[in-house]
């Protein structure tokens, strides 16, 4: 069950350090209000490993996944033990995403990354290293569960907007790539209700 946290003064509209779990730097802004004592428990390193946490009706699923490529080009278990067990940890970290998400039992659901779920967001990255930058396995449980919107970091030089393949916004809250692109070490994202 998502741990909980409701505003008390009423207001609906505060800045969410929820990139701290993507990247340590991402801000997002939406309906929710969040306190110090939350605050900490996102920026804690064990917030991404499947943890979920609801904050004023919305839920949060935080994950840090792995890398494996892309598509048709996803590496699969073949070759070497090592291959495999790259290939595996990929696996695991899209089936604690999937049981994060699926804890979750709120309208609206937020996933947080360290790795990218898509390939959009690592554009401006070199291509020989897409597959250490994330994995399109995560993106399966982001579409199966209609999460709301994605943030990930990891992908330094990448793009900041990308969509997943049914259209759920991927925002890339790295710090490196925020500083660059805007100018600013944070970012204000508003999702629609």
């Amino acid at each position: 069950m998502p741990r909980r946290w409701e505003p008390d003064d009423g207001n609906a509209h505060a800045a969410l350090e929820a990139g701290s779990a993507a990247e340590g730097k991402g801000i997002w802004r939406g309906d929710s209000l969040i306190g110090p004592e939350w605050r900490r428990s996102l920026t804690a390193g064990t917030w991404t490993d499947g943890e979920t946490i609801e904050i004023a009706g919305i839920g949060f699923a935080g994950i840090a996944g792995f890398g494996g490529g892309f598509g048709r080009r996803m590496l699969n278990a073949w070759g070497e033990q090592l291959i495999k067990q790259f290939v595996q940890e990929s696996i695991d970290h899209a089936v604690r995403l999937e049981q994060a998400l699926a804890k979750l039992q709120t309208d609206r659901k937020i996933a947080v990354l360290h790795y990218s779920p898509i390939r959009a967001t690592l554009e401006g990255e070199d291509p020989e290293i897409f597959a250490f930058l994330g994995s399109s396995r995560l993106e399966e449980p982001i579409n199966r569960f209609r999460a709301s919107a994605v943030f990930h970091g990891h992908a330094h030089n990448g793009i900041l907007d990308g969509t997943t393949a049914t259209g759920i916004p991927v925002y890339n809250v790295s710090a490196p790539a925020v500083q660059k692109k805007t100018g600013k070490p944070y970012r204000i994202i508003e999702l629609n209700p």
